[in-house]
């Protein structure tokens, strides 16, 4: 039992990594995609030629809960797809969130901001999330396989010792 819920364990911590990695990725590819002009003294980001934000789009969109881009006082600025609560920018770095979608079931999301610089001067932020529903499926699978495996191997244990008790007596 206890491997098998150390088994588990790594499992939600190597997936979560793994997610983690690649919602990073597209965070960059958005941020990546963001320039900064300098019009009458003051920096303006031209989001229209950000992917996702603007008028480029990339094939990740539809996997996306939502983008949102923040400037670099921490006000937000333009976003695609549900709006924020709260329209400043609230933690940097990755976070789990639970909310409700539009049929009203929660839904758990993994979202990441990161701030966004050229120049080595701060632009603003952008901040993705994206549902968790791929790897809770993949954990649920996995927690079948080890609920039906452990009570059978525990089972085949217990009868192969019982035979093996019974030929040494």
């Amino acid at each position: 039992m206890v491997f098998a819920a150390i088994l588990y364990g790594l499992g939600v911590w190597d997936r979560l990594l793994i997610f983690d990695a690649e919602l990073e990725n597209r965070a960059r590819v958005i941020a990546a995609g963001s320039r900064y002009q300098l019009q009458q003294g003051r920096l303006q980001v031209k989001l229209d030629q950000a992917p996702v934000l603007g008028s480029k789009s990339l094939s990740l969109e539809t996997e996306l809960a939502y983008a949102r881009w923040y400037d670099s006082q921490g006000n937000l600025a333009r976003f695609m797809k549900l709006a924020p609560v709260n329209s400043k920018l609230q933690t940097l770095g990755f976070r789990t969130l639970k909310v409700k979608d539009a049929q009203g079931q929660s839904l758990w999301l993994r979202q990441v901001t990161l701030p966004v610089q050229q120049s080595r001067k701060s632009i603003g932020y952008v901040e993705i999330a994206a549902p968790l529903t791929a790897v809770q499926q993949q954990l649920d699978r996995q927690r079948l396989w080890l609920s039906l495996g452990v009570p059978l191997g525990l089972g085949v244990i217990s009868l192969t010792g019982w035979w093996l008790g019974g030929l040494a007596m």
